[in-house]
């Protein structure tokens, strides 16, 4: 066709000429790629926390990026050993966390689900041989005299059943999603 260009590297020609790498792609960058962390490109370290020389190639780039980006993902030197960490997209037990919009970048969020209640009203139980409830489930004493029982005796009181996850499983106000696990690396150049 006419006013293309003739082969690929014409055409590698002209996407150089109007991309210029480094006003892209910014130092510090984290990208979520879908590499083992052995496998990641030049300048894309595993951001996983570990530490890295001061005087290494990304030991420099972490110290020459600016002081907000270390103060958002708890970047500082080590001065007991001149070491500096790469920033860390893990959680405490190594499950990565799921990106999410925000306004403070390096904000993490543990995981939750929303919480879920109920009650059961109303049943009758025997004082003596009623158990203890376990995992989410829990009563509440509504009426405890031999009245409502009818049976004369004080044993017998009328109980509520509830449920709430929150016993058992983080909870919050919506339900965080399941992910899928690619590699956090971070750019340094």
């Amino acid at each position: 066709m006419a006013g293309e260009p003739s082969s690929i590297l014409d055409r590698l020609a002209r996407l150089e000429a109007k991309l210029d790498i480094f006003s892209v792609f910014k130092s510090g960058m984290i990208f979520f790629m879908p590499f083992p962390p052995d496998e990641l490109g030049d300048f894309l370290y595993h951001a996983n926390g570990d530490y890295t020389s001061v005087t290494s190639e990304p030991g420099k780039m972490l110290m020459a990026l600016p002081q907000s980006y270390k103060t958002f993902w708890n970047i500082a030197v080590n001065t007991s050993n001149n070491t500096i960490p790469l920033p860390d997209l893990y959680t405490p037990d190594r499950r990565g966390y799921f990106p999410r919009a925000g306004d403070i970048p390096g904000t993490f969020q543990e995981d939750a689900m929303r919480e879920i209640e109920g009650t059961y009203s109303g049943f009758h139980s025997w004082k003596k041989t009623n158990p203890a409830p376990t995992g989410a489930f829990g009563k509440t004493l509504a009426v405890a005299n031999s009245a409502l029982s009818g049976a004369g005796d004080a044993n017998h009181q009328l109980e509520f059943i509830d449920f709430k996850s929150g016993r058992c499983v983080n909870v919050a106000n919506e339900n965080r999603p399941s992910s899928v696990w690619l590699t956090p690396a971070v750019l340094l150049i």
